[in-house]
């Protein structure tokens, strides 16, 4: 983990450089529409990942994070039950 942090403080400024110039010169896409999805698609294809948008946009998102929450209660609700 430390390892990973500190790789990222390295290269944090050359991905923010990325992430700032594929906002600016790809608005229109989907994946670089905000500076903060832009910097997310840069993280991920620095690992090699090509599925962002399916993995990362806000409708698949919000869809997930009400599962994981719904899951949550429902497990929390389980446990005090027994």
């Amino acid at each position: 983990m430390y390892l990973l942090l500190a790789l990222l403080l390295v290269y944090s400024t050359t991905l923010l450089a990325f992430a700032f110039a594929f906002h600016l010169l790809l608005p229109n896409h989907l994946s670089f529409e905000s500076p903060i999805t832009a910097f997310l698609k840069v993280l991920v294809m620095m690992i090699g990942e090509f599925d962002f948008e399916e993995n990362f946009t806000w409708d698949n998102v919000e869809v997930e994070m009400l599962l994981f929450f719904v899951t949550k209660i429902l497990v929390k609700r389980f446990r005090t039950a027994s």
